[in-house]
């Protein structure tokens, strides 16, 4: 018959197989964080004001987390940041809008599948884009 250690060591060694340890620590830290924050707000505390480039940065990244299926990870950013908004970053407006604030236009070279991809890149892979490009340019002239 199997001790309770080995019963809790193959429980736990099944729910990261499946994914489902990640999932539930990722909603864990997020509701954690919420009561934290709640409890600053509660006792008058005022999250500061976040700059313009954080905005853009967490938007950023939320991009990437969502265009590779990182949503607890997203969960996590979006509640420590203070911008839920992160959550719908998926809809085609906020890429956009990122995309018009750094100039940055879609390189349909920019990932060996490009040519059969169906959903755009994230931003971030355009912009890293932006900058090989010009890195390579930069060696070109030098």
């Amino acid at each position: 018959m199997a001790t309770q250690r080995e019963l809790v060591d193959a429980l736990e060694e099944s729910l990261k197989r499946t994914g489902t340890l990640d999932i539930v620590m990722g909603i864990l830290r997020a509701d954690i964080y919420h009561c934290l924050m709640d409890s600053l707000t509660k006792e008058g505390t005022k999250r500061p004001t976040v700059p313009k480039e954080n905005v853009i940065i967490n938007e950023l990244v939320a991009d990437y987390l969502v265009f590779n299926g990182y949503t607890n990870t997203l969960s996590v950013l979006a509640a420590e940041s203070g911008s839920p908004s992160l959550l719908k970053v998926h809809d085609n407006l906020g890429p956009q809008i990122i995309r018009a604030e750094l100039g940055v236009n879609t390189f349909p070279s920019a990932s060996p599948a490009a040519g059969r991809r169906r959903k755009p890149l994230a931003i971030l892979y355009d912009v890293v884009e932006v900058l090989k490009a010009r890195n390579r340019s930069s060696a070109k002239t030098s």
